[in-house]
């Protein structure tokens, strides 16, 4: 389950193209291309293996004047699809701290 407390990883055999406010992902495994919305790009950005979710959703609201729910909301959305495509992994029982948290 993905939660404030989550850590996202990126899958290191997934490549990211930005293509002015947008961004292509193609996955080198599967050859699967993925296209990316402006405010879905700024949170695959922060996606480092180390920030938590609750980390993201405060920049997100900051840059995009959104609510925390709200963001809160649309991340888990975007984290569990590209979860599901393999695009990322998550860790709800990372023990290090966070230091981007």
């Amino acid at each position: 389950m993905v939660d404030n407390e989550t850590v996202v990883s990126k899958n290191p055999s997934i490549l990211c193209t930005e293509l002015d406010d947008e961004a292509v992902l193609l996955d080198l495994e599967t050859k699967c291309y993925y296209g990316l919305n402006e405010i879905a790009l700024e949170i695959w950005k922060q996606i480092d293996g180390e920030r938590k979710i609750n980390s993201i959703v405060g920049n997100i609201c900051e840059k995009f004047d959104v609510t925390p729910d709200k963001a809160l909301s649309s991340i888990t959305k975007l984290i569990k699809g590209l979860e599901e495509n393999g695009l990322v992994t998550t860790d709800t029982s990372n023990p290090k701290k966070s230091k981007k948290s």
